[in-house]
């Protein structure tokens, strides 16, 4: 591929280049832009050019190699500045115009100039990765492991909202145990609404970001946003209802909602690869060698269909034996199933069947868990959670 080189005799002929060049309809990425905005307003006089662009540098590198979507810390950042006063959430169509604004204001901002501005955006960049890639090393050994546990599960469970009310914890929160609190809130909040609420991701993130103007004046953050979080959240018997209806794929969601269940029953991870099963294989009434499924399920095509994806269907098994186990009648799965160390699997495997019946009773019992599970008061014991065991 050509590739032209063009020199320019000053910065400022190069940042009237790079805007012309932007005009003429030449795709630039937003983060290009926003570093043509910052070092230009450093090349004219506000803060060190070299200090600013060795930040910039520094940021984007942090950000592009190690973190999913990168660009959206900008405007998660920005939803966070006190200049902005921001009511509504920022978008990749709208984060320029916002982080143009921040500059023409800079002076105002509690850290004034572009050489601080961007100082305190690299700083922010850092915090911002390892909460993404859950490697949080700056409390005791025990919090760490705790707290980078919840950021691991709120990976898995999925959504970039959250990352906002994430990293406005961990910048104006000190106490190792109100983080954990709060994630721990913001982890049941983001369930339920996961699970259980129709709102946009424009919907969600515009709260989250008038949830941390909010929380910056108060006197006692994690009870504020306790209390903000229980109204929105879908109640317990929505929550429930939702666990009732919902079909579940193979997804890495799947895999936590289930890991949480299983947590429930043991204190740890079973420290192995995982995969999900299907108690009653999904291609029950697609093959012909899966007859005897269809014999005793006692339902037809289309009901199973809603079935076979129900949580009360679904199980986390070990890879080996998931495999083993196949797509093998109840009667075989179970002697497989005794073979795993996870409890949830146990407790199958002490049915004599498996029917239409069973994956309705058990998909019931664990909706009737979930709120428990994934409750707004942190500070209660999971161990008396009763699970499904029995005919």
């Amino acid at each position: 591929m050509p590739v032209g080189l063009i020199e320019t005799y000053d910065e400022d002929s190069a940042f009237l280049l790079f805007e012309t060049l932007n005009d003429w309809g030449l795709e630039l990425s937003n983060v290009d832009s926003m570093k043509n905005t910052i070092l230009e307003a450093a090349n004219a006089g506000d803060g060190d050019y070299e200090s600013v662009r060795e930040n910039w540098e520094n940021t984007v590198s942090e950000l592009r190699y190690d973190v999913d979507w990168y660009e959206k810390f900008f405007q998660h950042y920005l939803m966070l500045s006190p200049i902005l006063d921001i009511n509504d959430s920022i978008s990749e169509r709208t984060v320029l115009d916002y982080f143009e604004r921040v500059v023409r204001n800079i002076h105002e901002y509690e850290i004034s100039g572009t050489e601080a501005f961007t100082e305190d955006i690299y700083k922010k960049t850092r915090i911002y990765r390892t909460i993404v890639n859950a490697s949080i090393s700056r409390y005791t050994d025990s919090a760490n492991n705790k707290i980078n546990d919840i950021l691991s599960r709120l990976r898995k469970f999925g959504s970039t909202q959250k990352r906002i009310l994430m990293l406005y914890t961990f910048t104006r929160i000190d106490n190792e145990s109100s983080i954990i609190r709060a994630l721990l809130i913001v982890e049941s909040y983001d369930v339920r609404k996961g699970l259980a609420s129709d709102e946009t991701g424009n919907t969600v993130t515009q709260f989250y970001s008038t949830t941390c103007s909010t929380l910056a004046q108060s006197d006692h953050q994690v009870d504020f946003l306790q209390s903000e979080l229980v109204i929105r959240a879908p109640s317990d018997d929505d929550f429930e209802t939702a666990m009732m209806r919902k079909t579940f794929a193979r997804s890495d969601r799947t895999r936590y909602i289930l890991t949480r269940y299983e947590q429930t029953l043991i204190s740890g991870d079973q420290g192995s690869e995982e995969q999900i099963e299907h108690i009653a294989p999904r291609s029950a009434f697609t093959a012909n060698k899966y007859t005897n499924w269809t014999t005793y399920l006692d339902v037809g095509k289309d009901e199973f269909e809603e079935l076979k994806h129900m949580i009360g269907n679904l199980t986390l098994m070990e890879s080996s034996l998931n495999i083993a186990a196949g797509n093998d009648p109840f009667s075989d799965k179970k002697e497989k199933y005794k073979q795993s160390n996870f409890e949830m699997v146990q407790s199958i495997s002490q049915h004599t069947d498996w029917s239409k019946e069973k994956i309705q009773e058990r998909t019931e019992k664990m909706a009737q868990e979930a709120p428990d599970i994934w409750n707004f008061d942190h500070w209660i014991s999971y161990t008396n959670v009763k699970w499904f065991t029995s005919e």
